[in-house]
């Protein structure tokens, strides 16, 4: 019995998990229902067990097949142990008591078989009991299990609403720094352009400069190749009209040496024929006073 509320509960756990998703297509949720049905025909009727059970630490199954009171609980019983017991067939029973109530042919074995129906239907009817009050209980848990499945689903609502608003903020984010990334690269791109282009005009600022500087040494050094040329040419000149007086003089020079001596030899015979007459005069005189 165990193994088939166990094979049950995970029939509708798989049914449950089911009615998360969603069908294309599947406007009003019919193709899904069928699905949920077809998965777990009596999901109806453990929905609504389970949805009156429904927390995060159930309390422990009580056991179903003792006559004590609703408030005793066995807690060495596993949780798969709940209410769901309610999906079981009654068919045994009911074929239970057909047999009990069907006439045998022997006396003996009839007895034995009345005793044990009627043991069985003692059973049944214990167990058709706790089935009531459990059902009791949970239609008595049924707005608050509800109210705490609505109060369940909103959270889990708001969670999913603040897990998007956060994903949208990490993504808005992640845009943002993408966005200004690829705008610092545009910005580097356009100072790495206008740098480059201020880099070339420097380039061909500096070239003419050289161009002008290296014209002006030119024509410097021509103007100066030039100057010095003429200065020699004037300076040959120069030389040739110092040594054209140079000559010049050396002739004067001789001339003059000529003209002295000339003058000193005529000076001499003039001082020779003054002093001659000079003498001749003292002689006269002399002679007159005589």
């Amino acid at each position: 019995m165990k193994t088939k509320i166990k094979y049950a509960k995970d029939k509708y756990i798989k049914a449950r998990d089911m009615a998360r998703k969603t069908i294309e297509g599947d406007t009003d949720g019919v193709m899904l229902r069928d699905r949920m049905l077809a998965e777990c025909p009596h999901f109806d009727r453990f929905h609504a067990i389970y949805v009156g059970n429904v927390s995060v630490n159930p309390s422990p199954p009580r056991n179903s097949n003792s006559l004590s009171d609703d408030d005793a609980q066995d807690s060495s019983e596993p949780e798969e142990e709940t209410s769901d017991i309610e999906i079981l067939d009654n068919s045994e029973v009911v074929n239970g008591k057909a047999r009990a109530d069907t006439p045998q042919s022997s006396e003996r074995p009839l007895s034995k078989r009345r005793k044990g129906n009627d043991r069985y239907a003692a059973e049944q009817e214990s167990i058709d009991t706790s089935l009531q009050k459990i059902a009791d209980k949970v239609q008595g848990h049924q707005p608050l299990a509800s109210q705490h499945l609505e109060s369940l689903l909103r959270r889990e609502l708001a969670l999913e609403e603040r897990e998007r608003e956060w994903m949208n903020r990490i993504l808005k984010a992640d845009e943002d720094r993408r966005q200004a990334l690829k705008d610092e690269r545009s910005d580097f791109k356009a100072e790495m352009e206008d740098g480059r282009a201020r880099l070339a005009r420097l380039r061909k600022e500096i070239d003419n400069e050289r161009e002008r500087l290296d014209k002006e040494i030119d024509e410097k050094r021509e103007r100066f190749r030039k100057e010095i040329e003429a200065g020699r040419e004037e300076l040959m000149k120069e030389r040739e009209e110092l040594k054209k007086e140079k000559e010049e003089l050396k002739k004067e020079k001789e001339e003059f040496k000529e003209k002295v001596a000339a003058f000193q030899k005529t000076r001499d015979a003039t001082m020779f024929v003054t002093v001659r007459r000079k003498d001749v005069q003292l002689s006269l005189v002399e002679d007159d006073q005589v």
